[in-house]
């Protein structure tokens, strides 16, 4: 289960990428675009991800440590530390 509520997911989305539907996961490294509206069956499907997971002592604040990943860079870094684009 997400830690964050929908509320939040859609607030990490807009700290990222304000109005925009489109962007591109903030995983370093990760050039793969995403949408707002994306489907969990779309290619495109996002997740509201940890910057620094709760095993790694984060918390579940999305204005400190969240960001838009794109579904196989959440699932690949698991419990670890997402480092992110820069803004």
């Amino acid at each position: 289960m997400c830690p964050f509520s929908s509320g939040d997911r859609s607030r990490c989305w807009e700290r990222w990428f304000g109005e925009s539907n489109i962007g591109v996961c903030r995983s370093y490294g990760c050039k793969k675009v995403i949408y707002r509206n994306a489907g969990p069956d779309s290619v495109h499907h996002w997740h509201a991800g940890h910057i620094r997971s709760a095993a790694q002592g984060g918390s579940d604040n999305y204005q400190r440590n969240c960001a838009p990943i794109c579904d196989e860079c959440n699932w690949e870094i698991g419990s670890g530390y997402t480092r992110t684009n820069k803004r």
